[in-house]
């Protein structure tokens, strides 16, 4: 990742190594997505990024 970069570019980065990394670990974990929607209550919320485990 060059010096310069911006924070759109930088969580790219992050999601990526963590998808890979993810792979690694096997089935027992899921990458869910990025900005993955929940809703609490009456309330809409983002999770950046959503992984869940068994």
């Amino acid at each position: 990742m060059p010096e310069r970069h911006s924070e759109r570019d930088l969580q790219r980065a992050l999601i990526q190594n963590m998808k890979r990394f993810l792979l690694e670990l096997g089935r027992d974990f899921t990458f869910m997505g990025e900005e993955y929607p929940v809703q609490v209550g009456m309330r809409d919320f983002r999770l950046d990024p959503a992984v869940l485990s068994p």
